[in-house]
């Protein structure tokens, strides 16, 4: 588990924990990181939109996209 004291929580270590979840489980995506951290911590998973940086939301947009998660023309995709 990556697991830190919520206190310590910031946009930062939040954006090295997501990145050191996707790349140390097959499979994993940004989206089931960020879930899946959000419950290691007991952080509330809207709240973690404060802690998203712009490369993890490129990262989840570019998911979502591929999974067809995402509806309008391509310029108007936004998820935060």
């Amino acid at each position: 588990n990556i697991t830190m004291q919520v206190e310590d929580i910031n946009k930062k270590s939040f954006s090295r924990m997501v990145e050191t979840f996707v790349r140390t489980r097959k499979g994993a995506t940004y989206i089931d990181a960020i879930v899946q951290l959000c419950e290691d911590n007991d952080l509330d998973v809207r709240d973690a939109r404060k802690l998203v940086t712009k490369q993890l939301i490129e990262h989840i947009e570019a998911e979502a996209r591929d999974l067809n998660m995402l509806q309008g023309d391509k310029k108007e995709y936004t998820l935060f």
